[in-house]
């Protein structure tokens, strides 16, 4: 997300779909998400392999973004952060995830509907990124873009790019 274990970078991210072949979107990422894994022997930086997710891939990654959103939209912080990746929750407590929500993210506590574009995954680090549409009344209002880690716990949000605001009622 995010948010889910969210990430806030400085500046607007354009959030148009990755395609395959495409490095790691724009978004700041978390201090572990600079090596994804890069205790891996042969991997590094130079080495992301974005390939578009298999259908159970995509339904998984989804998943996680759905029940973050569904959380936030009950005001259930607890389970919203329980979506966090291992290694976000590990650098940012519960407090301050609670606190960037209220102040920054406010459009995720209200009730939206979801769609998502471009998933891409990184097999070999076990990393995926998407696109996440948020609507209310048939209109697009903002979208995030998601980088989730495949953890021992499953799918969980590593970050998410910044609000971008993609039409009215936002």
């Amino acid at each position: 997300m995010g948010l889910f274990a969210l990430v806030v970078s400085g500046c607007s991210l354009q959030a148009a779909p990755l395609t395959q072949g495409d490095s790691v979107p724009d978004i700041e990422p978390l201090p572990e998400l600079d090596t994804l894994d890069a205790d891996k022997e042969g991997t590094d930086a130079s080495t992301i392999n974005l390939v578009g997710c298999d259908n159970l891939e995509q339904q998984l990654v989804e998943i996680v973004i759905r029940r973050q959103t569904e959380a936030f939209e009950a005001r259930d912080f607890d389970t919203a952060y329980s979506m966090a990746s291992p290694s976000f929750r590990d650098s940012v407590p519960l407090e301050a995830f609670r606190q960037l929500i209220d102040s920054s993210y406010g459009p995720l506590l209200e009730s939206t509907n979801l769609s998502f574009d471009s998933c891409l995954i990184e097999r070999e680090r076990d990393f995926a990124t998407i696109d996440a549409r948020f609507s209310r009344d048939g209109q697009d209002v903002f979208l995030l873009r998601y980088v989730v880690s495949d953890t021992e716990e499953g799918w969980r949000v590593n970050a998410a790019s910044n609000l971008e605001l993609v039409g009215v009622g936002a």
